[in-house]
């Protein structure tokens, strides 16, 4: 299910203003003549809050280096993760409707744009062969909201639950270490543990029970935010141009 950006115009406005700061620092780098990197990296994300299940995410990013070992980076990023359907399960046994409920819910689903600092510490300054990697990076993120559909059956009736999939921009962080291996003259393999975390808020969720007999029952908006954070490990490349 895709994220729905293009109908908030303060997230595009948002999004632009993120897009042309990075735009700034690449161009200040590309001015001093440094060198640039091309990263790729994927790998399992983990909720580190309990807020869903496992999932996976990847980066793709550009770094150019205004000394020796620092510089500055622009990623896109993306991630999901597993509903946790017996957590949904559980509160819809503390609603009004007390039953046992089968869940379908899809993933949480988040698409970042990120800036920051990129820096490498080599171990060894001669060759530059092992390096450690860390990263600082702040961004702004659209979190998907899957939604939620429920079934229960009780003695009597039949009931069914909908909550409506909705999308929320909201600003994130990331903190990375890892290490850097140099395979050849301009390739590098990387192995690198990030700490990611945002807060969106989701406002006029729609939500609608009915039953089999009576039809409609309740229907409502709600406003909630979800304070997501994820630990992720991943591998990847790097390419010096």
């Amino acid at each position: 299910m895709p994220v729905t950006l293009w109908h908030n115009g303060d997230a595009v406005r948002k999004l632009f203003l993120y897009i042309m700061m990075a735009y700034g620092i690449l161009n200040t780098c590309r001015a001093q003549d440094t060198r640039f990197y091309l990263d790729a990296n994927i790998g399992p994300a983990f909720a580190a809050n309990g807020f869903a299940d496992h999932g996976a995410a990847t980066e793709v990013g550009i770094v150019c280096n205004f000394s020796k070992y620092a510089g500055y980076g622009a990623m896109v990023r993306w991630q999901f993760n597993k509903m946790s359907a017996q957590s949904i399960n559980n509160g819809l046994k503390q609603s009004s409707l007390p039953v046992a409920w089968d869940v379908h819910a899809k993933n949480w689903e988040s698409e970042s744009f990120m800036i920051g600092s990129d820096n490498t510490f080599p171990f060894s300054p001669k060759t530059g062969r092992w390096s450690l990697r860390v990263r600082m990076m702040l961004g702004a993120t659209v979190t998907l909201f899957p939604g939620v559909d429920a079934h229960a059956q009780s003695d009597q009736e039949t009931y069914h639950y909908v909550q409506n999939s909705i999308s929320a921009l909201s600003m994130s962080c990331l903190f990375g270490a890892g290490i850097q291996w140099k395979v050849g003259k301009k390739l590098y393999l990387t192995l690198d543990g990030s700490y990611f975390g945002t807060n969106p808020t989701f406002k006029n969720v729609q939500t609608f029970v009915s039953s089999g007999t009576r039809d409609l029952i309740a229907s409502y908006t709600t406003n909630f935010s979800e304070d997501i954070r994820s630990l992720t490990a991943g591998v990847g490349i790097r390419l010096a141009l």
